[in-house]
């Protein structure tokens, strides 16, 4: 999937995170949980204001619904519940990344897994801009590229969004609407595949915009 290819991908751009750990009670470094968000931190707002990274967590291959843990940040033990999706309801600072930990409530050992998420800031419609979206693309690729480092010949080229919840969509160009294809996530536009588009027009508003490598 292409949370996992950007997650491996980034893997030699800083010091690699285990990529499958085992849960234990006692606390782990919150970029453990959140790998490579303190290199989107600090890129430079203007490099990154077309898109955001999302977070969720897996368990056993499916996501970790409901889950629960606490930032603990000194004394301070601050809630969080991951949804049903097992999506992070918050997202940490990048001061609190290089000092705060994170205690998950489960059972002994059990296998947790960070998977990243890069999605365009977009407000959710039926109606989208096209050449909006290809601009996030773009961003999306060139920062991850950036992020990566002298490991950035493994990443995958960011080059399409997919529209979880829409149902179906179509590309609409002067004269001409092209279908998008169905893609593992919803419809995906390609503005390579698709020349000419002005409008995304899409059959529901989708849950959020998501930024892949072409499919």
């Amino acid at each position: 999937m292409h949370r996992r290819l950007f997650l491996a991908a980034l893997s030699g751009a800083a010091a690699a995170p285990n990529l499958l750990w085992a849960a234990t009670k006692e606390p782990v470094s919150l970029g453990k949980v959140f790998p490579y968000y303190d290199l989107y931190l600090k890129l430079p707002p203007t490099e990154r204001n077309r898109f955001a990274m999302a977070y969720y967590v897996m368990r056993d291959g499916k996501p970790a619904a409901g889950l629960k843990a606490w930032i603990i940040e000194g004394a301070t033990r601050t809630p969080i519940v991951y949804g049903a999706d097992g999506h992070a309801p918050m997202l940490p600072t990048l001061a609190q990344l290089q000092s705060a930990m994170i205690q998950f409530d489960v059972p002994q050992d059990v296998k947790l897994k960070p998977t990243p998420e890069l999605r365009a800031t977009l407000a959710s419609s039926t109606q989208l801009d096209a050449a909006a979206i290809g601009a996030a693309i773009v961003q999306a690729d060139t920062a991850a590229h950036k992020m990566a480092g002298g490991m950035a010949f493994i990443v995958p080229k960011i080059a399409a969004a997919q529209f979880p919840g829409a149902g179906s969509g179509q590309a609409v160009a002067p004269g001409r609407a092209m279908p998008l294809a169905a893609g593992k996530y919803g419809p995906v536009y390609n503005p390579a595949k698709e020349p000419g588009a002005r409008t995304i027009a899409l059959a529901k508003a989708p849950n959020h915009i998501m930024l892949t490598p072409a499919t």
